[in-house]
Parts: C-alpha cells; sequence; structure tokens
C-alpha cells in the first residue's frame, strides 16, 4: 500500500483491487466485507483460466418451438436434439453446429417472434414422438443402444426411430413406475419420488426387468434384475438420488416434512450392499436441486446451498455450508420449484432458487458466487460438450462468448459493487487507474460517487486493402472485434464521507483485471 504527502496534509493511500475472489456476500452489510468480496454482482462471472471477473456471455438464437420447451436432451447415439412440448417428446430438426438462424428476423438488432416469420402453422423442423408416460419432469439417460425416458410413468425408450414404452412390474406387485434414471455400475438404476426402492435392470440391458429373488435369498440370479429398499418403515419417500464416489446418497422426507438422508455402499454382484443412515438435518427441495460436480455433491434446499464431500483419510462424508454468503437471500427465495443445473465448461452450478429470471452461479473452482439474470424465466437448460444452450419458454438459445445481448437482442448491463469503505474522517479520491480487457462496441464505466471513469475499446481491425470479399467463398463467423487491454487513469479531486467502486458494462463484454484508487483522508 503506496503512502505520500499530499496538499491536504493526510496520509495519501493507494487502494489495489486485483481481483474479487471473494465473489458476492449477501451475509453482512457492505461495509463489513472483504476487499476481495462483492455486494453486487449483476450478469458477471468468474473466467474460467485467469480468474478475473467479467461480463457473461450472450444469447445467440437458435431455435423456435412449437410451445413451452419444458425439457431438453441431446442424444450422442442418434445426433438429434428432443424436446419436451407440453408433454410430448418431439425430435428436433435443429443442429449443434447449424449456423442459419433464419428462423429468427432481426429488427435494429433485437429479433421478432416467430409469427413474425411464418404465417399459418409454424414449421419448426421438429417431429411429434408421442406422448410421455408421465407428468412429471423427465429424466434422460443414454444406456446401451436406446435413449431411457423417464417422466413418472412407464420406462420409455427411443431407438433412434420410435417411441415406445417398457411393460414391467414391480417384483412386489404393480406396474414399474420411474421418474429417476441413472448407470450404476453396468445396470440401469431408477426409482420414483414418492416411493421407497430403488430398481436395477438386468446387467446392460435396460428393458430387462425380469425379478431375482430377495437379496437374501439363497437361489438369487445376479443375472436378473434387482431391487432393495432403502429406510426400511421409516415412512419416508424418496426426493432425490445421486452418486459421491462409488456410494449412492438418497435424500428422502417423511410425511412431515423432515428429511433423512441415507448412503448406500457395496454392490449387487458381491452382495455387500448396505444401507446407512448420514444425517436427519440436510433437505433438498427435489431431484433437479442435487448435482454431481468437482467429486462431490451439491445440493438445494430450505436450509439453502450446501454439499456433501467425501473424506478420503476415513471413507467417510462431510457436509459443508458452502452457500452460507448467499443462503440468507436464496433460502428465503426457495421453494419446492427450484432447479439447479450443472453448467461444465464454465465450471459452474446455476441455481434457481424459485422459477423466476434470477440465477446464482456458484464457480465451484473458486468458491464464489455471482448472479445472472434473464428476462424470462429459463424453463430447461443443457450442455453438450463446451457448449450451454437455455431455453426461454418456445425459443432456444446458445451461450455465445461473441454476444453481449440477452434474449430479446438489448444489451446485457453488468454491475459490480465492492465493499464499502468507511472511517472516522472523511475521503478525497485523488485518482483511479482500471486494467481492463474490452471487445468493439464496449460501453462501460467505474464509479466512485460522483467520480467516473469511462472504459473504452476502439476497433483495431481494418480491411486487407479495402477488400471485403468473402474468402474463397467461406462465411464463417469470425469474433466480431478485437480484444483490447490496456490501462486507463483519470485525475480527480472528489471528497466523500464514505466511499465504493462500481463498475457498470451497459454494452459489449470486458474483463476487469485490476483497480488502483489514491485516496486521502482528511478532515
Amino acid at each position: 500500500m503506496a503512502v505520500s504527502s499530499n496538499k491536504h496534509g493526510g496520509r495519501a493511500t493507494t487502494i489495489k483491487m486485483t481481483g474479487f475472489s471473494g465473489g458476492l456476500a449477501l451475509d453482512r452489510p457492505a461495509e463489513l466485507l472483504e476487499i476481495t468480496e462483492l455486494a453486487q454482482a449483476d450478469n458477471v462471472h468468474f473466467d474460467v483460466t485467469s480468474g478475473a471477473i467479467q461480463s457473461v456471455p450472450g444469447l445467440r438464437p437458435r431455435h423456435v418451438a412449437e410451445g413451452r420447451v419444458s425439457a431438453m436432451f441431446w442424444s450422442t447415439l442418434f445426433s438429434h436434439w428432443l424436446f419436451v412440448i407440453e408433454g410430448q417428446l418431439y425430435k428436433s430438426g435443429m443442429n449443434p453446429n447449424d449456423k442459419d438462424y433464419s428462423v429468427f428476423t432481426w429488427t435494429k438488432s433485437v429479433f421478432e417472434s416467430a409469427e413474425s416469420v411464418y404465417s399459418g402453422e409454424l414449421d419448426t423442423g421438429n417431429t411429434n414422438l408421442g406422448h410421455l408416460t408421465g407428468a412429471n419432469e423427465p429424466c434422460f439417460l443414454e444406456f446401451g443402444r436406446f435413449v431411457c425416458i423417464a417422466s413418472g410413468g412407464a420406462l420409455q425408450i427411443w431407438n433412434g426411430v420410435e417411441l415406445k414404452s417398457v411393460e414391467a412390474t414391480k417384483p412386489i406387485g404393480g406396474d414399474l413406475e420411474v421418474d429417476l434414471i441413472f448407470r450404476y455400475g453396468n445396470r440401469m438404476a431408477g426409482a420414483k419420488s414418492g416411493d421407497d426402492i430403488i430398481f436395477y435392470s438386468s446387467p446392460g440391458d435396460p428393458v430387462n426387468w425380469e425379478w431375482s429373488k430377495a437379496p437374501s435369498s439363497s437361489d438369487e440370479d445376479l443375472s436378473k434384475a434387482q431391487w432393495h429398499e432403502v429406510g426400511w418403515l421409516d415412512s419416508a419417500r424418496i426426493v432425490a438420488i445421486g452418486i459421491l464416489s462409488n456410494d449412492l446418497v438418497i435424500c428422502k422426507r417423511t410425511p412431515d416434512g423432515s428429511p433423512i438422508i441415507y448412503r448406500v455402499t457395496g454392490r449387487i454382484e458381491d452382495g455387500s450392499l448396505a444401507v446407512l443412515e448420514l444425517n436427519r438435518s440436510s433437505d433438498v427441495y427435489n431431484s433437479n436441486c442435487l448435482i454431481q460436480a468437482n467429486n462431490d455433491l451439491f445440493y438445494f434446499g430450505s436450509s439453502g446451498f450446501q454439499s456433501f464431500a467425501t473424506v478420503q483419510q476415513y471413507g467417510d462424508i462431510k457436509m459443508a455450508d458452502i452457500g452460507q454468503k448467499v443462503n440468507v437471500m436464496i433460502s428465503r427465495q426457495g421453494n419446492p420449484s427450484a432447479k439447479m443445473w450443472h453448467i461444465r465448461p464454465y465450471n459452474q452450478i446455476w441455481i434457481q432458487p424459485a422459477r423466476g429470471r434470477e440465477i446464482y452461479i456458484y464457480h465451484y473452482a473458486i468458491g464464489a458466487f455471482t448472479v445472472r439474470l434473464f428476462r424470462k424465466p429459463p424453463s430447461a437448460i443443457h450442455v453438450v460438450d463446451d457448449e450451454v444452450y437455455v431455453a426461454l419458454e418456445d425459443q432456444v438459445f446458445q451461450l455465445d462468448k461473441r454476444y453481449s445481448k440477452d434474449s430479446w437482442g438489448y444489451p446485457l448491463v453488468s454491475v459490480v459493487k465492492s465493499n464499502k469503505f468507511r472511517g472516522r474522517n472523511a475521503f478525497v479520491i485523488k485518482k483511479l487507474t482500471a486494467k481492463t480487457s474490452g471487445e468493439d462496441g464496449l460501453l462501460a464505466e467505474i464509479r466512485v460517487g460522483k467520480a467516473i471513469l469511462p472504459l473504452r475499446a476502439e476497433r483495431r481491425g481494418r480491411e486487407i486493402y479495402g477488400n471485403n470479399d468473402p474468402i474463397y467463398g467461406n462465411m464463417d463467423e469470425i469474433y466480431s472485434g478485437s480484444r483490447q487491454t490496456g490501462i486507463t487513469r483519470k485525475q480527480i479531486n472528489h471528497r466523500l464521507e464514505e466511499w465504493q467502486l462500481e463498475l457498470i458494462i451497459r454494452e459489449g463484454r470486458m474483463t476487469l483485471d485490476a483497480v488502483e484508487i489514491d485516496v486521502v483522508e482528511v478532515n
């Protein structure tokens, strides 16, 4: 921290802010935050490589569907998208690598709805495959040569051509119905929320549900389907299931709302399955609020955002209150309709406390939070390789770092506020210095009270000899601007009783690398 003399007679101090790795902190007033923490962090996230804070990617329009897309899944087996619209399953004509956005029209950079493009019936290129058997949000799993779909009714499979239901009964009687499916070893496992039994298909075959004898039977046939009850006579029902290391974590809830968490260890094949009670304090809202990422299980319930992690030394599982900086807010907003998504390309978990437009972003590589605001609540999100697709009602978008627009074509406005500096005496802000990386069309500023430091990036590219013809007819997109990194300074003489750094990005994208504020404390 540099110190020098000045005409005010006080100590001149240079405050350096070189990172905000503490992220959003809503558990304390702004004046009690650390210099690395933020009082507000809207429409920003942390760069995966450098950890610097930057504006979030924009939304590139990709597709318009027949109605609200409530779930979507990319099949690597058959190279097709599957959309769920009003309980119907569609095979979509949208291609992940397709750059034809003709389904959208653009007017002053704001694209209009599909009704302005088509007259009469909307032709989306989607094919209706049939009704789902259940009314719950579907769970998709590619297993063997099928896409398996569980929605609360009979298990369904898609073989790339037609949608079929799997006829199966429970070993204890009644039709087999599932809305949770996952791979466990060489079997497909399934359960229904509200039940207390986990079912396992025969090895390698998700359509074979010919049951073996009970696990305790001496003539058990391990080549057939298996099952076991979790929490015998506890009166609780399954809410969510997750995989942690080699174990299952089963979240249940009693009729009065009390949570019970179980851990299932061992394997079916060697008869070592064991069910252990883990705790009775961690509740999970639903199956969409339990996600495996970075070798941990993250979950969201009435107590906020928390995690389960394995303790390697003891082979045990510990709980961590990793959302303590934001839980005071999201636990107040949370309800049974909450959802979470694992955004792998950005090392993020997105938390939607209620079916609203506000998404809390947890950066698990840093352990910090920021916020992203949508104009409409996301109805479905799916990650394919390094790309993230977001459905907003009947429209599908792709996160794109080259874009700085939201779903309606308006600029994404980012607002960041630091901790608040307050002392016994007043302050005089003498100089602002910022090191930033910006893109063409950037319109941003740093504010400290009424002191403003504009941040702009200029286009540096130019036409080659004035030739703007396509190169060999290649119309592939090229990043529309060149990134400019530089240092901006401004001399100021501004007196404040207290001060707080504020970054506002009105248009364009940028990364904030460092800020220096020269201040003098005066009487």
